[in-house]
């Protein structure tokens, strides 16, 4: 009997090890607080090789990002609303180990994988804890217009150098959107934060573009912009209208998704 136990105990200690090796977790990730700039650049992005940097990040951000959200899709639940540690703002340098993630542009799969990397950071260091619920909420279609895309195709660009020539320049109604090597699904998530609702990406375009969007009216009252520090022209086109000048379209619907509640999070423990 004591042999069975034996054997079961080991079976277990097994079962915990081989989870804990295959939890995705970054080799490196310096994590320190900031105090919030108006004005400034805030943003998270994807580096080669799976490094991410996170910029003056607030915790919203980080967690859209990590969880591949859109912003209708989190919520915070009432207790947790006002705590301080939800509105900390953070630059984070993260970096796998040597050989996790392959070299230069990512994949949509390694994409995923740092991804998950981003949400067992956030639960370490934060003690991030959610739920989810089923939601029918409100979105924008972004897909391609009659007459065609008329973007202009990146040319190549050696993203890894530093700083990368990869990127958003810089993305809000008073200063429009200005992108080099960006996709439309990254459009898509730029923009959405003016539009008082989600914008999915339903082009089936693949590839990289150089974007410049001109100014734009804004289309919901959201406090506050993206990189963009200047009153909002209200004479300035719709931001249907200047998509459409570049052969994109946003069409209404709605779409089933999961909503992410936040239901525990701390400021984030010391390197």
């Amino acid at each position: 009997m004591v042999r069975q136990l034996s054997i079961v105990v080991w079976l277990l200690v097994g079962v915990v090890l081989l989870a804990a090796q295959e939890r995705p977790a970054f080799d490196i990730a310096s994590i320190k607080e900031r105090q919030f700039v108006s004005g400034s650049v805030v943003g998270v992005e994807f580096q080669p090789g799976g490094r991410v940097i996170a910029t003056m990040a607030p915790v919203p951000l980080l967690i859209t990002f990590a969880y591949e959200l859109l912003p209708s899709q989190l919520e915070i639940a009432p207790g947790v609303r006002n705590d301080a540690a939800l509105m900390t703002f953070y630059d984070i340098d993260a970096r796998p180990e040597a050989g996790a993630i392959p070299p230069g542009r990512l994949t949509r799969e390694s994409r995923d994988k740092v991804r998950a990397m981003m949400r067992a950071l956030l639960a370490d260091r934060l003690k991030l804890r959610m739920h989810t619920e089923k939601r029918d909420l409100p979105i924008f279609s972004l897909v391609v217009d009659k007459g065609g895309l008329k973007l202009q195709r990146a040319p190549a660009r050696d993203c890894e150098l530093r700083p990368s020539p990869c990127r958003w320049v810089t993305v809000g109604p008073a200063s429009g959107a200005v992108g080099q090597s960006v996709t439309l699904e990254g459009l898509a998530d730029q923009l959405s934060p003016f539009q008082g609702r989600s914008i999915v990406n339903k082009t089936d375009v693949e590839g990289v573009f150089d974007i410049r969007l001109p100014p734009f009216s804004r289309g919901a009252t959201i406090p506050g912009t993206l990189a963009d520090g200047v009153p909002v022209d209200g004479t300035a086109p719709s931001l249907e209208t200047v998509l459409q000048e570049v052969g994109l379209r946003l069409e209404p619907g709605r779409q089933l998704l999961d909503v992410y509640v936040v239901d525990h999070v701390e400021k984030a423990s010391p390197n």
